[in-house]
């Protein structure tokens, strides 16, 4: 009998539901706009749970593999995409080019299933076992460190 490899995120999501924080100081909660591109679909779920949950951060739109991720980040202009290196597959570096170049102001944040070296051209990158744990902060680190320009969504 294996085990279901989504069953870990799946912990991972409620014990990262359980140390939410509250809102920003008097009431005032930004709000990052964040496009999500993850494979497998379990891993999916987890992060956009987790980024749901987490206050000021809103999912704009999801897509389980990176073909069109260039394109919907066109489109949509979101804050920062999370994308992960299975969904973007062989086309990885084409992809991240092609998100510099139509949407300059988009931070990118890679999610590898190990550790890995800097050279993708991401801003940031979060090994999955790190997800829960890395990932909201990791964004909003992004977010405060962005243009100014890029809040007024």
């Amino acid at each position: 009998m294996s085990a279901d490899p989504s069953c870990g995120y799946r912990l991972a999501v409620v014990l990262m539901m359980l140390r939410i924080e509250a809102p920003a100081q008097g009431g005032l909660v930004r709000e990052i706009r964040v496009l999500v591109a993850v494979r497998p679909k379990g891993l999916l779920r987890a992060v956009e749970a987790v980024l749901r949950e987490s206050p000021g951060v809103r999912v704009v739109g999801r897509l389980v593999d990176g073909r069109r991720l260039a394109h919907r980040t066109a489109q949509l202009d979101p804050d920062v995409v999370v994308a992960g290196v299975r969904a973007l597959g062989r086309q990885q570096a084409a992809v991240v080019a092609a998100i510099r170049r139509g949407s300059p102001g988009t931070k990118l944040v890679l999610i590898h299933p190990f550790a890995v070296g800097r050279g993708s051209g991401a801003e940031a990158y979060v090994e999955e076992p790190a997800v829960f744990e890395r990932l909201v902060p990791c964004i909003e680190r992004l977010w405060a460190e962005a243009d100014p320009g890029r809040h007024s969504h």
